[in-house]
């Protein structure tokens, strides 16, 4: 994949400049294909020469995720964005009193590349991933859904159990048209109903080592 790193609006002072960098912060069909860093340039020099490093293989046989050292409840991924951290708390916390361990971003992160590690470990470890389409653009949720089919090039050893994306309000008629063959949906329209959930839970639980 091409990976492109771009100043903070600060940094740049030629007029075309900002404009492309607007471009591609603003238009999708300008990220396809590609992913985009901002932060310090030589974090992202790093980022690089990590890439070119042959994938690292597991001391220990990993479980369902790829990622686990000893059997037990299969992890989630919720992914949100950190507008939306107010909003996932219910779904978060029946996922947890389901028996499911649930991970999430790194909402505290200061640093881009924080960010990302943590992400991509996520992707390698978790056994399931949920992406929560709140108070986020489509191009957000389609970006997310491109990641996961990256997640073996980053050292995932394994297939996900589950990949769903979980539409949630506000609605618009963008949303309401929203569809991929990428994942699952699931769509909530109203107040957090654990119903929709079920179905998604059960075929979690019935694959976890310790159920």
């Amino acid at each position: 994949p091409r990976l492109i790193w771009i100043p903070g609006a600060e940094e740049v002072e030629d007029g075309r400049q900002a404009g492309v960098i607007r471009n591609l912060q603003e238009e999708p069909a300008m990220r396809m294909g590609a992913e985009v860093f901002g932060g310090r340039v030589n974090a992202f020099k790093d980022l690089i020469l990590q890439r070119l490093l042959p994938p690292r293989e597991p001391e220990v046989p990993a479980g369902a995720g790829g990622g686990a050292e000893e059997a037990g409840p299969a992890q989630v991924y919720l992914i949100a964005d950190p507008n939306d951290e107010d909003r996932i708390a219910e779904l978060e916390d029946y996922l947890f009193e389901q028996g499911l361990e649930v991970r999430l971003p790194d909402f505290e992160a200061t640093e881009e590349e924080d960010v990302t590690a943590a992400h991509r470990e996520n992707l390698c470890e978790c056994d399931a991933v949920l992406i929560y389409y709140g108070a986020v653009r489509r191009a957000w949720v389609e970006t997310k859904l491109r990641e996961l089919l990256k997640a073996s090039g980053l050292g995932r050893k394994a297939p996900f159990l589950s990949k769903t994306v979980y539409l949630a309000p506000p609605f618009d008629a963008r949303k309401d048209r929203f569809k991929t063959h990428l994942a699952d949906l699931v769509r909530q329209p109203g107040p957090f109903d654990a119903a929709v959930l079920q179905p998604l839970v059960d075929h979690l639980k019935s694959q976890s080592p310790t159920q």
